[in-house]
């Protein structure tokens, strides 16, 4: 009998090539995994219809076929992976952030990073596990892994925008600070995005933190914070703004 990867990976090479000029394209997902060039399109449907014909799938199959998929070397398998934590609602209450961390270290670029940890975890599941989830996202802001450290803060501005419960933020606002001198697009972007993702519930707190940071203290009570990235400040002060992103 086939197993689970292997069926999933004859119907991504049945749907090969359908892609649009960025889908597989390594400069821009920001990596160089082997891509079968299918739109996204293409495969949430193929996620939606594996997941009803295995409707009896065991959570120990669940995660192994994830380990599969995101150990696998195509940005396809990887991203699969990632859809069906998205739709197996049932399963994903019971992902744990060290499975997280796991996938993590196959995931290179924004996209792959992204697939995993954009929405996908909501703050309530997050918040049944905070001690754990807490512990790994500030480890994962001081990870010498870039994928992991735009992951502390991906895996976050879901449950900011979506939950009022100031550890969300407390959390994402100790995260930015630790990284916010760095000056790699994979991090400049996602301190952006989790700026502008606070503002619907702390934008108050959000507009202090940008006046506060936006250039460098100095004197002899100088902190040792540098400035935020300037793409930060000019895309959450616009949003502050205009309300638009």
């Amino acid at each position: 009998m086939p197993t689970l990867h292997s069926q999933l990976l004859t119907e991504l090479k049945r749907h090969a090539g359908n892609g649009t000029k960025h889908t597989g394209n390594a400069g821009y997902l920001g990596n160089a995994h082997f891509s079968y060039h299918i739109s996204n399109p293409v495969h949430r449907v193929l996620a939606r219809e594996f997941l009803a014909a295995h409707k009896d799938l065991s959570f120990r199959e669940f995660v192994a076929l994830l380990d599969a998929l995101f150990a696998a070397p195509s940005h396809d398998e990887k991203s699969m992976a990632a859809l069906l934590i998205g739709y197996a609602r049932h399963h994903r209450a019971r992902l744990t952030p060290a499975h997280v961390d796991a996938w993590l270290g196959h995931l290179i670029g924004w996209a792959e990073v992204d697939s995993l940890c954009q929405s996908n975890f909501t703050a309530e599941e997050m918040l049944l596990h905070w001690p754990a989830w807490r512990r790994m996202l500030v480890a994962f802001s001081r990870s010498k892994n870039i994928s992991k450290r735009r992951a502390s803060l991906v895996l976050l501005t879901g449950p900011v925008s979506h939950s009022r419960d100031a550890r969300f933020a407390t959390l994402a606002f100790e995260n930015i600070a630790r990284l916010q001198g760095e000056r790699d697009i994979l991090i400049t972007k996602a301190i952006s995005w989790l700026l502008r993702s606070m503002v619907k519930y702390h934008c108050g707190a959000v507009a202090a933190y940008v006046r506060e940071n936006t250039v460098p203290r100095v004197g002899r009570r100088a902190r040792a914070l540098p400035a935020l990235p300037a793409i930060a400040v000019r895309e959450t002060l616009r949003k502050i703004k205009t309300g638009r992103k």
